[in-house]
Order: C-alpha cells, then sequence, then structure tokens
C-alpha cells in the first residue's frame, strides 16, 4: 500500500478498508459477486475460441483478448454492488453470517489473554448452568386386575356370551414403548450433542523468533494508519539501504 494511493482516496472520498486475515472469501466483494461471473464468462470465451481456431492451440497473445472480454461483462456496476451487500459493508449489516459460517474457526480458537486462569483455557469445558431437571409428572392410573384374576361365568343354555373388551390400556406392559406413553414431560430438556462429546481444540501455536507483522482491520486513509503505513515505508528502505551497503562491503574485501 503506497502513501500516494492513500492520499489519492483522501481526496476523492474513497475509504479503504483492510480485512482481517482469513477472511477474504466472506468479505472481499469481488470474491462474493465479480470472480465468479468472470471465470464464467472466461470459459464461455476460450471455449468459442477454440470452436473458431480448429486444430490451433492457444497462446498468451490470445488471452488478453478473451480476459478483456469476459472481465467487461462481469466486471458490471449491479455485480460490483452486489458484492459490497453480499458481504454486509454497505448497507452496513452485522448480522449479514450466521453462526455455522463460524464454525470451522472454533477449533483454533484461542483466549485473548494467555495467562488467564484454567477454567477460561480452552480444554477445560464449562458446561451450561440450567435449572435441575424435575422428575417426570407421571400420571397414574388404577391398577387393572390381570387376565390370570378374570373370573369369567360360565353362560347358561339360553344365554349367549357378549364379548369381553379388553383394552391394551389395562393390561400392563413392561415395554418401553407403552411406557412412553404413560409419561408425559412438563418440560423438555435441554440437550446438546456438545455435552457428550465436545469439539476438538487445537493447541496454542508456539512462539517462533521472528517477528511477523499482525494485521487488523482498520480504515487506511486515516491519520494514525496513514502514518503507520509512511514509518514502514521509511525503515525498509533504510533496511535496504543498508543491506546493499553490506553486501558492497563484502565484494570489496573479496
Amino acid at each position: 500500500m503506497s502513501i500516494a494511493t492513500i492520499d489519492f482516496a483522501r481526496e476523492n472520498g474513497i475509504i479503504l478498508l483492510s480485512f482481517p486475515p482469513h477472511t477474504s472469501h466472506k468479505l472481499q466483494p469481488l470474491d462474493r459477486s465479480v470472480y465468479g461471473p468472470f471465470k464464467t464468462y472466461l470459459k464461455c470465451a476460450q471455449g468459442t475460441w477454440l470452436r473458431n481456431h480448429p486444430g490451433e492451440r492457444m497462446t498468451m497473445h490470445d488471452i488478453p483478448g478473451l480476459v478483456n472480454t469476459a472481465l467487461t461483462k462481469a466486471n458490471t456496476p449491479a455485480n460490483i454492488i452486489n458484492g459490497f451487500r453480499k458481504c454486509g459493508i454497505y448497507p452496513y449489516n452485522s448480522d449479514i453470517f450466521d453462526d455455522h459460517e463460524f464454525a470451522p474457526a472454533e477449533p483454533t480458537d484461542q483466549p485473548l489473554h494467555p495467562n488467564a486462569d484454567d477454567a477460561q483455557q480452552p480444554d477445560a469445558l464449562e458446561l451450561p448452568q440450567t435449572a435441575p431437571e424435575q422428575p417426570p409428572i407421571v400420571h397414574e392410573q388404577p391398577p387393572a386386575a390381570p387376565r390370570d384374576q378374570l373370573v369369567i361365568s360360565p353362560p347358561t343354555r339360553n344365554q349367549v356370551p357378549e364379548p369381553m373388551d379388553i383394552n391394551d390400556e389395562d393390561v400392563p406392559s413392561t415395554s418401553s414403548a407403552s411406557f412412553r406413553k404413560q409419561l408425559t414431560f412438563s418440560s423438555e430438556p435441554n440437550f446438546s450433542p456438545e455435552v457428550i462429546r465436545p469439539l476438538p481444540k487445537a493447541p496454542a501455536k508456539q512462539k517462533t523468533t521472528t517477528k511477523r507483522r499482525t494485521l487488523k482491520t482498520a480504515i487506511l486513509r486515516d491519520t494514525p494508519e496513514k502514518e503507520a503505513i509512511r514509518i514502514r515505508k521509511e525503515n525498509s528502505t533504510k533496511n535496504k539501504g543498508k543491506k546493499s551497503k553490506n553486501q558492497k562491503k563484502k565484494v570489496t574485501e573479496k
């Protein structure tokens, strides 16, 4: 990022945003709405070229013309505007992403403070505190006489025996299905598979000797960010000058 680009953006009212690392597939408008159609149109242009030039090989001199045709169709104002809307940048929408889209980052989540208590470490999984479960309410029914104790009087000569109705509910059963029918729970208990089998967590990254500049989300045209970029540019040019001098000294000594 050059200082001239930042000055041009400040003079023309352009806001330059930097995204966190590994989030361009979700926050980059070009990735969400331009590159996809561009690849589709480029494949169509390549197929058309091959049909119009049978037996010929596509060279690097043919690719710019195909890219120009595809990019003109894909890089439209409508696609660009939809990209900003789909990423939730403009109009701003903080709820544009669902919880399941953050699931791939859960194994590598680490506490903000490495010296926190053990309770805050990812290995110590605390289950959510819920209210004690109440025992299920069982609607008792009057006991029915078992089949062995049913007394059936023999019919007389002129009397036809009436059919006896025996409901399944009157007969005690030890099967789980009938037992579930007799139970009615006052409230369904809260249950999650994560309680039984927690998600695996990746170990913390080991500290390395090489220091790497960490990236963050920022508006690059603001004064603090611009000054930080300018200082980094000056330091890099100074370091390059020192390296070149050291190399010249080594060459002369040899």
